[in-house]
C-alpha cells in the first residue's frame, strides 16, 4: 500500500494516498513552478499504466521529456528495511555540476552527512509513501553555496503501481534570480 510509510511521515497537512494522482500533483505543484518541473510532472502523470497506478522506472523514456530538462533530473532509488533509505541512481550533469561530485551509487545520509536532519529527508519520506513533493527555497545540505535557491518535485514511482521504489525528481538550482546553465 501507498502509505506504508505513514508512522515515518512528518506533521504536515498530505492529501490521502488514495487521492488520485493528478490532484496529489495539482496539490504539490504551485502553478508560477518552473516549466521544467511541469513538464515532468505531466510526462509522470501521462505515463502511468493506469490512472489509479504509480508509473515505474520501466515506463519513464528520457527520450520523451524535452531535451533542456534532461541535465536537471534525477533517480533515487527507496529502501524500506531495516528503516527507510535513499541511494542515487541517477544524478543529471546539473547536479553533479552543483554538487561538485557525482554520487551515483551512494546513500544519501553517507554522501551527505546532514541529509538526516534536513527538511529534504521528511519530503523523501512523503514521497515513498505516494505523495509527490514540491519545494522552492535555498538549498539546504548539498551544493555550492554560490546557489542561492533551488526549485525542486520529487514523484514517487513504484515497480507494482503502488509500493514506491523510486524516486523521479527535477531540482533547478539558482544563483541570484537565474538558473544556472546547462553544462557543456
Amino acid at each position: 500500500m501507498l502509505s506504508d510509510l505513514a508512522e515515518s511521515l512528518p506533521a504536515q497537512p498530505l492529501p490521502p494516498p488514495s487521492a488520485d494522482l493528478e490532484a496529489r500533483l495539482a496539490a504539490a505543484l504551485p502553478a508560477d513552478a518552473d516549466s521544467r518541473l511541469r513538464a515532468l510532472g505531466e510526462l509522470w502523470l501521462a505515463i502511468r499504466p493506469e490512472p489509479a497506478l504509480l508509473p515505474a522506472r520501466r515506463h519513464f523514456d528520457p527520450l520523451r521529456i524535452e531535451p533542456r530538462v534532461l541535465p536537471y533530473l534525477w533517480l533515487l532509488d527507496v529502501e524500506r528495511e531495516p528503516q527507510p533509505r535513499f541511494r542515487y541512481r541517477l544524478l543529471g550533469t546539473a547536479h553533479v555540476m552543483a554538487m561538485g561530485a557525482d554520487f551515483t551509487g551512494q546513500y544519501l545520509d553517507l554522501a551527505h552527512p546532514s541529509f538526516l536532519a534536513s527538511a529534504s529527508h521528511a519530503d523523501y519520506i512523503a514521497v515513498a509513501a505516494g505523495h509527490p513533493s514540491y519545494r522552492r527555497g535555498k538549498p539546504t545540505f548539498h551544493v555550492d553555496k554560490s546557489y542561492l535557491a533551488m526549485e525542486r518535485l520529487a514523484l514517487p514511482m513504484a515497480d507494482d503501481g503502488e509500493r514506491v521504489n523510486m524516486l523521479l525528481a527535477i531540482t533547478i538550482y539558482m544563483r541570484g534570480d537565474r538558473s544556472i546553465e546547462e553544462p557543456a
